[in-house]
């Protein structure tokens, strides 16, 4: 072991959205300490969950796969042809300790690859909604019940208790250490005191939520959007308990950091609706802003990227590949480019795990040029630098489909004209499709079609996901679903196929894919 080499607190927190934060521009939740990380680190502006489900969460966090091939890459490390990158450390000399709120974290497969797990005030996690059909929907507020006393200080939360623990286990366990933190009270149990919760409520709004568990519901068209304030308040709260644990912690670091300083990383798996766009706790086909958009900061015991940012996109996924070069684990020179395709018209985009030290470092400004969020369920995400497009892989994006798979009969047309486009397109004749005349892309699927199964929006103008344009655009509508169709076709596992996929060759992003209508 190298003495040189820091030590590492990776926090976890499940539910935790970028925009509550005041390095992400929130100015009306006082968060200090999330701040001072900031300005002590550096943060990605646009990190996008890859997916929603936690298990293939913790696989993709943990062995650097996109969430989409969890399962293959589990097959993988079981045949000893991967392995869980926490082994990485272990083998270097670092003691490595998981501790979370929930049992299914330590449950976990790789949960294995740590040498201490440690559940600290566990939380009951309900089952999760696949689609919006398992999901009541509400029309009176009234119809939601409040479950549970809230706390009488915030010291007494579970929020408050695991972080106790960390403290404990940072003063007393001899370094060198490698701590992954899984909070999962945020997205599971709000028990933030209801005079905190009276903070963040303004003269006319409605009462404040009195319960501590997190309604999941869908409010149909019309909701008055007052309806969600007590949501938002009770969120706010848990934020401003979650700072102040965080400080603490952060002042324990830095009276602990004489002998070997800390590495820190602040990330989360997936957001939490509060109402944006009707639903109400969390739901797999709620692939909006709120769900997708997380935070990721990183900072380093020598300055590396120091109170700066980057707009790159980028995968929480990508941190194991990040620590494991920072520590001076793993050589610093990428040998997977050796299995990159030869230069031509299609380039290699990445949906694993990728080092993002170049960029914190300020040696290149990407890792990739498009993110895919998939989990399996009703809805593919498809983010680029100018644009998100939701591909709903069924007729009412509810009901479960794909869009190579045996499909109702009123789909049969459309897929027949996605797969001439797809075809078309990986013809050598074909390879520039991007250039062909936007009369020939519409000719191949009608605009009332193709608004059944794309959402498109302006990025970064249209920050919630308010403005949907494909209609308006469906050159460009169609260009994600060519991204969409190919992602699928590669991603989507196929009988006893068991090698997890790296990356995939797609075409060049065209001008307005890259940077949007009308740009420079």
């Amino acid at each position: 072991m190298n003495q040189n080499q820091p030590n590492v607190l990776v926090l976890n927190i499940e539910g935790l959205r970028a925009e509550f934060l005041g390095p992400y521009g929130n100015d009306w939740i006082d968060t200090p300490h999330f701040n001072r990380l900031a300005v002590e680190g550096f943060v990605f502006d646009h990190c996008l969950v890859g997916g929603v489900n936690s298990c293939d969460q913790l696989t993709a966090l943990w062995s650097g796969c996109h969430p989409s091939q969890a399962l293959p890459t589990r097959f993988a490390i079981d045949a000893g042809k991967a392995q869980w990158l926490v082994e990485v450390f272990r083998r270097a000399g670092y003691f490595t300790i998981l501790t979370s709120s929930s049992e299914s974290v330590t449950k976990h497969p790789g949960a294995s690859a740590f040498d201490e797990h440690r559940l600290v005030a566990p939380v009951k996690e309900a089952a999760p909604a696949t689609s919006n059909e398992h999901l009541p929907v509400i029309t009176d507020p009234e119809q939601l019940a409040p479950v549970g006393e809230p706390a009488a200080d915030w010291s007494e939360t579970r929020t408050a208790a695991v972080f106790s623990e960390l403290i404990q286990i940072i003063e007393t366990q001899e370094s060198p250490q490698f701590i992954w933190c899984q909070l999962t009270t945020l997205s599971a149990i709000w028990e933030s005191p209801l005079e905190l919760r009276e903070r963040f409520r303004e003269p006319g709004d409605p009462p404040v939520w009195p319960g501590t568990n997190i309604p999941r519901a869908f409010f149909g068209p019309g909701t008055d959007p007052d309806v969600y304030l007590p949501f938002v308040q009770a969120y706010a709260a848990e934020v401003y308990i979650l700072d102040l644990c965080l400080g603490g912690l952060l002042e324990v670091l830095k009276r602990n950091g004489d002998k070997r300083p800390w590495v820190v990383v602040l990330l989360s798996s997936r957001g939490l609706p509060l109402g944006e766009h009707g639903h109400v706790g969390f739901a797999a086909t709620c692939f909006y802003n709120e769900l997708l958009h997380v935070p990721l900061i990183f900072s380093f015991p020598n300055g590396a990227g120091q109170a700066e940012r980057s707009q790159a996109l980028v995968y929480p996924h990508d941190i194991m590949p990040t620590l494991a070069t920072a520590c001076g684990l793993v050589d610093k020179s990428d040998t997977s480019l050796e299995s990159l395709p030869p230069a031509g018209t299609c380039e290699t985009v990445w949906i694993a795990g990728r080092n993002l030290l170049p960029v914190i470092e300020g040696s290149c400004n990407f890792v990739r040029n498009r993110l895919f969020s998939y989990s399996g369920a009703d809805v593919l995400a498809i983010r680029t630098p100018a644009w998100l497009a939701q591909i709903l892989l069924s007729e009412d994006g509810d009901g479960p489909g794909d869009l190579h798979e045996q499909v109702p009969e009123r789909q049969i047309p459309f897929v027949d004209h996605l797969k001439a486009i797809v075809d078309a397109d990986d013809d050598s004749e074909a390879q520039n499709a991007e250039d062909a005349p936007q009369e020939e892309l519409l000719s191949r699927v009608e605009i009332a079609e193709l608004r059944k199964h794309v959402r498109l929006f302006v990025k970064p103008d249209d920050r919630w996901e308010i403005n949907e344009v494909a209609d308006r655009c469906p050159d460009v509508a169609v260009e994600f679903l060519k991204m969409a169709s190919r992602f699928l076709k590669v991603c989507t596992p196929d009988g006893d196929k068991r090698e997890p996929v790296d990356f995939l060759t797609l075409p060049p992003l065209n001008e307005v894919l890259a940077k949007g209508i009308g740009a420079p």
